[in-house]
């Protein structure tokens, strides 16, 4: 019985790894882009960029409950793992953006801002979904063992 809990958590163990990550990534980016803003704007946009992360969050949580049907299982690691790459994108797109092009406009400098956290909500609530099915599947599989 133990054994099929542990070998489905080891398999998934990558997952795990990628929420930490992306979630210790998503913190040092708000850090990072409220010294930025510092720098850049007059005004200090320290709550508006808090604002921005949590309003990212959630919208794209709302967006993931009314747009994202449940796909079969074998796709969702590909579907978490183009949720990754567009992330990682994303902060690259700002990061370049905002160095290269010098963008002081505050309206483009919170849109792109806006992004990152979005895709962040799109991937924990995939792969939240995923562990779902997952954990399910295992707990069904421990009952099938059992009887």
């Amino acid at each position: 019985m133990l054994e099929v809990i542990s070998s489905e958590m080891k398999s998934n163990i990558f997952l795990y790894l990628n929420v930490f990550l992306l979630s210790a990534v998503v913190l040092c980016f708000e850090i990072v882009s409220t010294r930025i803003s510092s720098v850049i704007f007059a005004n200090d946009y320290a709550f508006f960029i808090l604002s921005l992360a949590i309003l990212g969050l959630g919208s794209g949580g709302i967006y993931s409950y009314y747009r994202m049907k449940e796909n079969k299982r074998d796709g969702s690691r590909k579907i978490i793992s183009s949720y990754l790459i567009s992330f990682g994108i994303s902060l690259c797109l700002f990061i370049i953006l905002v160095i290269e092009l010098s963008i002081t406009n505050p309206v483009i400098y919170f849109f792109l801002l806006f992004l990152p956290f979005f895709l962040q909500a799109l991937f924990t609530l995939r792969y939240l979904r995923f562990m779902l099915n997952t954990v399910s599947s295992c707990t069904l599989r421990t009952l099938q063992v059992m009887q």
